[in-house]
Formats: structure tokens, C-alpha cells, sequence
């Protein structure tokens, strides 16, 4: 009976131990990364189009070991400079749904043999998520994209890790805000990732 209880105990302290291992978090900077430019139509009243720049950013996930639980994503998008008079500019991240060479995309083409099937990138609009940079926000542009990411490392996700797009929210009164970030040298976009057992 003792031994069956000393048992009993060390496989509770086992388990109490196991759950209690804390979780881990890591940083991911963009293992490729490229800026398109492409034209859309005018958000000002006297501009019938506009050059508007977007960003593709793709991150290897491999560094997450098999059989962990993504618990938060945050990709963070970097160094954003403001326009002069600009006070606010919202930004929409999304899953791409196709593969892209970051050498050699462009506006109408992924750069992997293939033109978009939309000109400025595939990418899902069902599944994606809204940030901003603003003065008053006194931090650069985050996004909470942990649903993506879980569903990218636990092979669940229905689109392979293509990475994210990111651009400004239709309707954005100067887009100018996204040129430079992929050339910043004190904030580059970094994917945060907290996972565990």
C-alpha cells in the first residue's frame, strides 16, 4: 500500500511539475520581406489614382518545437514615419494565400513563376486584423495575429505560412506611411510568439 502511494505521489508531482513549466517566448524577424508599389484609386478629391506601397513580411515558424500550443502572437510592424500633417493611419494585416519570392514580387507578379490573381497580392479577406499609427499612440503598430499563427504551427491553418500583407485601410488619406519600414535600422517588424505545452 505504501509503495503504491509513494507511486501515486511522484507521478502528481510529475504532472504538477510538467504543467507548471513555464512558456516560452521568442522573436522572429522576417526570413524574407519585400515592398510592393502599385497604383489604386485616388482617396483624395483631386487624385483620380495613387501610388500605394504595401509589405510583405514571412517568418519561419520552424524555431517552435513540434507538439507546442502557440498561446499569443503579436507582429509588430516597425519603424513607421508619419507623413507632416498626419496625425492617424490605419493598416490591415492578412494571411497571403499565394507563395512569393521576395528577390523578385512585384505589384503583378509573386516573384514564384506566377501572377497575382489580384494585382497588389492574394490575399484573404476574411481573415484579417486591423492596427494603426498615430501620434498619440506612442507605440509603433502591433497586430494580434495569434489565431494564424497557432493554425500555421499546428498544420490546421487551410493556407500554407505565405506570411502576412500588410496595407493601409482603404481609404487612408496618405499612404506614405509604410515606405522605409522594411530599410529601418532602429525598429524593424519582428513576429513575437508565447507558446507551451
Amino acid at each position: 500500500m505504501n509503495r503504491i502511494c509513494a507511486v501515486a505521489v511522484a507521478v502528481f508531482v510529475w504532472t504538477a511539475v510538467a504543467l507548471a513549466q513555464p512558456s516560452t517566448t521568442i522573436e522572429l524577424y522576417p526570413a524574407d520581406a519585400a515592398t510592393i508599389n502599385g497604383t489604386v484609386p485616388g482617396n483624395d478629391a483631386d487624385a483620380e489614382t495613387t501610388v500605394e506601397p504595401r509589405v510583405l513580411l514571412r517568418f519561419d515558424l520552424s524555431q517552435i518545437p513540434g507538439g507546442m500550443q502557440v498561446e499569443y502572437a503579436e507582429l509588430i510592424v516597425g519603424e513607421v514615419t508619419l507623413p507632416p500633417g498626419i496625425e492617424y493611419v490605419g493598416f490591415v494585416v492578412a494571411p497571403v494565400l499565394e507563395p512569393w519570392n521576395g528577390d523578385d514580387v512585384s505589384w503583378d507578379q509573386t516573384g514564384a513563376g506566377a501572377e497575382w490573381n489580384d494585382p497588389g497580392g492574394d490575399w484573404d479577406r476574411e481573415d484579417f486584423t486591423y492596427g494603426a499609427a498615430g501620434v498619440a499612440l506612442r507605440r509603433p503598430p502591433f497586430f494580434n495575429v495569434t489565431t494564424l499563427v497557432r493554425d500555421w504551427v499546428s498544420g490546421t491553418s487551410d493556407v500554407a505560412n505565405y506570411g502576412f500583407l500588410l496595407m493601409p485601410v482603404e481609404g487612408t488619406p496618405n499612404t506614405d506611411a509604410l515606405v522605409g519600414i522594411l530599410d529601418a535600422t532602429q525598429l524593424r517588424p519582428v513576429l513575437t510568439v508565447q507558446y507551451g505545452k
